[in-house]
């Protein structure tokens, strides 16, 4: 049987010794564990990690009979360790040593994330490639989460570890679904109309972006259509009024230019930057990734590195009016990098944000209460029709001055104009399949002018057998102005 690209391992592809390990007395395959922890695993959580792992092993050890283990190890893990730790080192050392006299588990250094997603009857462990294969695998995935303990950092022989399925579903109270996500939650800020104009493909974004919940951020409508359409149980809602009221900043906006009434999407457009920014303060991890609503991504990625650092994902764009706003609210601050920190999406550290908050309401210069009207009265009257701030341009900037080094940068592609050629209720898995070749993700603009003539564009099986989608993109863009894809 075939999921995917992933055909079932027949015992002919496994050599004699992992086929013997791989079954039971009567001849049976077992059920096959990948298990996997990653560097970053290991060095943010040290000692919790260790424990986990015992934990894990012992699980695995009482169920050995119907149940094979492989426990697959990064081949720098060691290496890292070493220069990174030395007692943590030690620590990791003994226990995979011992393991291995134990004999209960196989232990893997070489075999391709590919062939284990083949392989294996499900994945226990680390975000990573190797999950993501799990995943298109339809393998069923489950992530560690290292906040959930038993008590004890007891050794293998103690009483009391709890079996996978207690342990799946203690992860599950903590909101991790048993599906393989890191340790933070994704928001998507947005309206009732583009929920439904993009939903159809929610199932897609469900399964390719990383995180644990996806939390949409809307108005009462808004959640009352996540909770009926029932696309995804990642997916969660929070009323925008218990972050911050609409009209509080509409208010705000009315004293600044003076007026009784004032168009919607003009304070929405400033409000939903603001909502991003607020969850901050009620924010429960380390990290929180905001997701634009109309973007749809074409293939998993993580937002960490090996090491665990996070990334600044960046495009091409630039607006003089961000960095005046941001250079009024922090003097001397000005733009710091080449590209844009605007990308459809930026992973957030709570601890950062709510610094440059804290630094925006302490500021005596600032005029009004909340960081949001300091915000509003920093910007120009006349200048504040035009979108005259960036909440990612603004913490990108803030974060890699204040805090140097504590992301990495990384080139991200994706498709911003696509709704001008591509239809998000008729695109097609192959149509996905074809653009992630050259993109991470694609986006459905509410405003995209599609018409036939442009969607034969991308659909006609002659130009895609002879050109890429970016090659496409590139011809349409030396024809066009205005903003462009840049590689």
């Amino acid at each position: 049987m075939e999921e995917n690209g992933y055909p079932y391992v027949e015992d002919k592809e496994l050599g004699n010794d992992l086929l013997k390990a791989l079954t039971d007395n009567e001849g049976k395959r077992k059920k096959i564990i990948i298990c996997y922890i990653s560097i970053s695993g290991l060095a943010q959580n040290k000692e919790i990690a260790i424990g986990k792992l015992r934990e894990v092993f012992a699980v695995f050890k009482e169920n050995n009979e119907a149940v094979a283990m492989i426990y697959h190890a990064d081949p720098a893990i060691k290496e890292f360790l070493q220069g990174y730790d030395r007692q943590l080192f030690e620590a990791y050392s003994v226990l995979i040593e011992r393991m291995k006299r134990e004999a209960f588990f196989i232990y893997d250094e070489s075999l391709d994330n590919h062939f284990l997603a083949r392989l294996c009857d499900g994945f226990y462990g680390d975000n990573g490639n190797l999950m993501y294969h799990c995943i298109q695998a339809k393998k069923p995935v489950m992530c560690i989460n290292y906040e959930i303990r038993d008590g004890s950092d007891h050794v293998l022989e103690d009483e009391g570890t709890y079996p996978l399925e207690d342990m799946e579903a203690k992860a599950s109270m903590n909101g991790n679904k048993g599906l393989g996500y890191d340790n933070y939650d994704v928001l998507i800020v947005i309206t009732l109309a583009d929920y439904d104009r993009v939903k159809r493909n929610y199932k897609r974004l469900s399964e390719n972006i990383p995180g644990r919940r996806i939390i949409f951020i809307g108005s009462r409508e808004v959640g009352e259509r996540v909770r009926e359409d029932n696309i995804s149980e990642r997916f969660d809602f929070i009323d925008e009024n218990d972050l911050i009221p609409y009209e509080n900043v509409e208010r705000v906006m009315k004293e600044i230019l003076k007026v009784d009434e004032i168009p919607r999407g003009m304070v929405g457009w400033y409000y939903q930057q603001f909502l991003k920014m607020s969850y901050s303060d009620i924010c429960r991890d380390d990290y929180y990734m905001t997701w634009d609503g109309d973007t749809i991504p074409c293939r998993s990625f993580s937002m960490f590195d090996k090491d665990g650092t996070p990334f600044f994902d960046l495009k091409q764009e630039y607006c003089e009016n961000y960095f005046i706003t941001l250079g009024r609210l922090f003097p001397g601050m000005k733009k710091c990098i080449d590209k844009s920190f605007i990308s459809e999406h930026m992973l957030m550290k709570k601890e950062f944000m709510l610094e440059m908050i804290r630094a925006i309401e302490g500021d005596e210069r600032l005029c009004g209460s909340k960081y949001y009207e300091r915000i509003l009265r920093s910007i120009d009257i006349d200048k504040m029709k035009a979108s005259s701030f960036s909440e990612f341009e603004t913490y990108g900037s803030y974060v890699s001055l204040k805090h140097f080094g504590a992301y990495k940068l990384r080139d991200w592609h994706s498709f911003r104009y696509c709704g001008n050629f591509f239809d998000p209720d008729t695109i097609t898995e192959e149509d996905f399949e074809w653009l992630s070749k050259d993109f991470e993700a694609v986006s459905f603009e509410k405003r995209a002018n599609r018409t036939p003539e442009s969607m034969a564009i991308f659909t006609n099986p002659k130009y895609r057998a002879r050109l890429s989608a970016r090659q496409i993109v590139e011809a349409i863009q030396e024809e066009s102005e205005g903003y462009k894809e840049v590689w």
